[in-house]
């Protein structure tokens, strides 16, 4: 009988074992190699932002919204807006800005071009000295300049009258050296502006508590008198400058 040698044997069912594919005792769950999709998901915080942040400005009302709605010209200033926009808007509003509180004091005159325009001290506390009444200063004295009568001549005018008569209270040193409202670029009216302050003040429900006597403008007339509007009846004449006249400053803007 002939014998098969043990190791020859081993070798062989080792290699028969390595081969799988007739081993019945093959594992062909391959769990290493399944893809397993995960359909508990747990990673739940998704941030959404519910916090929508909208350009919600809404725009301002103009000043045409503003008077439709009913606000009144002094309404429309005070939220504002610029007299020459309340003209723009509605320019049969005029006579109704004059007389409104703009920047320190009672409009009196507009520039319907520009917007620039004037306004009057609003003369709450103008009944006592040396508004009630003062010199227009300098006596006899030449005075160069201050001869300007037109709308703008007015802050020139006060210059030169102060420049010329130093140290004694004028007619227009008390408007130069006035503050009011935050203001202190007050000056006495030329001729022309003190006759719109008439016209568009006095005659025109009286803002400012303007009285019917003689105001002094800035300007002269000769060496020894000067311009004033009688506010009884707008019409200008001369007075000597010895006379103590009313006095209202006026500023522009």
């Amino acid at each position: 009988m002939r014998m098969i040698p043990t190791l020859a044997l081993c070798f062989t069912l080792a290699c028969k074992a390595s081969d799988g594919s007739t081993d019945e005792d093959t594992d062909t769950t391959a769990a290493g190699d399944t893809d397993v999709v995960d359909t508990n998901v747990t990673d739940t915080d998704v941030a959404v932002d519910t916090d929508v942040t909208e350009d919600t400005d809404v725009a301002a009302p103009t000043v045409a919204d503003l008077l439709a709605a009913g606000a009144t010209v002094q309404e429309v200033i005070d939220a504002g807006h610029t007299p020459l926009e309340v003209y723009e808007a509605d320019n049969t509003l005029l006579n109704t800005i004059y007389g409104s509180l703009y920047q320190g004091g009672y409009i009196f005159y507009l520039n319907t071009t520009d917007g620039h325009g004037m306004v009057s001290d609003p003369g709450a506390t103008r009944d006592s000295s040396p508004w009630s009444g003062v010199a227009w200063g300098c006596g006899s004295a030449e005075m160069p300049g201050a001869d300007g009568t037109a709308i703008g001549d007015g802050q020139q005018n006060t210059i030169d009258i102060v420049t010329a008569c130093p140290g004694t209270p004028t007619a227009a040193s008390v408007c130069a050296d006035l503050t009011l409202a935050g203001y202190s670029d007050w000056f006495l009216p030329s001729r022309d502006e003190l006759a719109l302050m008439y016209t568009n003040l006095k005659n025109n429900g009286n803002k400012g508590n303007l009285h019917a006597n003689h105001y002094w403008s800035s300007t002269d007339w000769s060496t020894d008198s000067a311009y004033f509007v009688y506010f009884a009846t707008g019409s200008a004449g001369q007075d000597a400058k010895t006379d103590p006249d009313r006095v209202r400053a006026v500023r522009a803007f």
